[in-house]
């Protein structure tokens, strides 16, 4: 799902080309990792599975909100889906 801001890619003066494919392909895709993004961080539902970061897509008063809800989906019987609204 596409997020609603538009990425900004920091200027620079020159490229470098890559050694075997020159200036032909070149990857501007820019990552910053915060250490509160580890894994390790990630909250988890009450059943125990990792929980997955969603966007409230319906034109509610939460709209465009995350919240982290459980991957497990419906699988995982009594524990309901349990989520937290950002």
């Amino acid at each position: 799902m596409q997020e609603e801001w538009k990425y900004s890619i920091n200027l620079t003066q020159a490229i470098d080309p890559h050694p075997v494919a020159g200036n032909r392909r070149i990857n501007i895709t820019y990552r910053h990792y915060r250490d509160g993004f580890h894994p390790r961080n990630t909250p988890r539902c009450p059943c125990g599975v990792p929980a997955v970061l969603r966007v409230v897509t319906k034109k509610r008063e939460n709209w465009g909100r995350y919240f982290w809800m459980c991957h497990a989906g419906n699988v995982h019987g009594d524990g309901g889906l349990q989520t937290q609204v950002m």
